[in-house]
């Protein structure tokens, strides 16, 4: 019996190329005047950044269940993070599609900051987000946005609370003066939002009509196509030592057959404690990817942070005006402040190799980099490497 099997199995068959499934889910019930479709993701990562020193953690695990009523013009969608841990909210808001042009969205949602950061991580390039997101990226927020297209330039405009409702993105600002980024949407704590100060946020993007802007990688090959975009966020009333004045960030997309070159770059201001804007720093990021062929994608990150002087000095006068007199707590300051405005640059230059055993539902992702960090006493470099297998559906 073992002979026959094993003669069948070699005899049977391969599935022709054309026959395999490039998605998984989601998966959708009722019908065209009401349905729900439920989708998710999860992720196991492996992480290394010195030698005999491994950390293995589910990266993501998150259900997302989307609504959608009145044949489509009216819908709703929650979405969580329930990774050991780090159990969030992550969306919960409503739509409405109140023209082809113009869909409206309210509640907690991800601004509308650079085309980069509105994709999936399940559609990266690598296995995840780059140094920039941590300074500049766009995060959650209560708000609403408008998003839409007048002619060929699309558009996204956004008015929001100012407060990031998750420690993810645009989060070292705070670490950089020795404070904590807070998390109000921990499930275990869920905090009330502060009082708003208002931040608004627009993008205006000129984009081929056959480039796919979901997924920066050019799965889909063909001729020259292109994204432009520009985006800003103007914060009114910023937080101090949290929150960035401005942000500006120009973008550029360029895909052909299966090569993809990804530019996004980020200037931002701060205010200083005396209330005077100041220049915070810039990034750049660049991505140069291949789609090699329907299960491989390579790509090269280049990805570098520079913060000014103005920043570092208003970081130090901080810390020092909190240091304390008595020698016995000067430990704990020293643990928490000490560094404050040390940082003059961060940056990651990576190798990354995905293997799409299903499309992105099923993939195997992992990439190499050699990460430095310039402080005011020197400079140190490490090398990371990670591995991530991924599902979603």
């Amino acid at each position: 019996m073992r002979r026959l099997a094993l003669i069948t199995l070699l005899l049977w068959p391969a599935p022709a190329a054309a026959d395999w499934p490039d998605a998984i889910g989601p998966f959708t019930v009722g019908d065209d005047a009401a349905s729900l479709r439920l989708s998710g993701m999860a992720q196991l990562q492996l992480d290394v950044e010195r030698p005999g020193e491994a950390v293995l953690r589910v990266r993501r695990l998150r259900p997302i269940a989307r609504a959608s009523f009145a044949g489509g013009l009216l819908g709703a969608t929650a979405h969580l993070e329930l990774a050991p841990g780090q159990a969030e909210l992550i969306d919960l808001f409503v739509e409405a599609r109140l023209d082809p042009a113009l869909r409206l969205q309210a509640g907690q949602l991800k601004v509308p900051y650079t085309a980069y950061r509105q994709q999936s991580p399940t559609r990266l390039a690598l296995v995840d987000w780059p140094v920039t997101s941590r300074w500049f990226g766009a995060e959650r927020q209560l708000g609403v946005t408008a998003t839409g297209a007048l002619g060929p330039v699309g558009y996204a405009f956004g008015a929001f609370g100012g407060e990031n409702r998750r420690a993810a993105h645009a989060r070292e600002l705070p670490a950089f003066y020795g404070e904590d980024a807070t998390t109000p949407s921990r499930l275990s704590d869920l905090g009330a939002p502060e009082s708003p100060h208002l931040e608004l946020f627009a993008r205006l993007e000129h984009a081929h009509p056959d480039l796919d802007p979901a997924s920066q990688m050019d799965a889909r090959g063909g001729e020259l196509r292109h994204l432009v975009a520009a985006s800003v966020a103007w914060d009114t009333a910023p937080t101090a030592r949290r929150d960035l004045l401005l942000r500006v960030a120009p973008e550029l997309w360029v895909q052909a057959h299966g090569l993809s070159l990804t530019l996004v770059g980020h200037l931002a201001l701060f205010e200083d404690a005396t209330g005077a804007p100041r220049p915070a720093g810039m990034g750049a990021l660049a991505e140069l990817g291949w789609h090699a062929h329907r299960h491989v994608e390579l790509t090269l990150r280049v990805a570098r942070v520079d913060l000014t002087a103005a920043l570092r000095a208003d970081a130090a006068r901080h810390a020092a005006r909190l240091e304390p007199r008595d020698a016995d707590a000067h430990a704990a300051w020293e643990a928490q402040y000490g560094d404050a405005g040390t940082l003059r640059a961060t940056q990651e230059v990576a190798l990354g190799v995905n293997v799409l055993v299903i499309g992105r539902s099923l993939a195997w992702r992992s990439d190499v980099a050699w990460l430095r960090v310039e402080r005011t006493d020197g400079a140190r470099d490490a090398l990371r490497f990670r591995t991530q297998l991924s599902l979603a559906f």
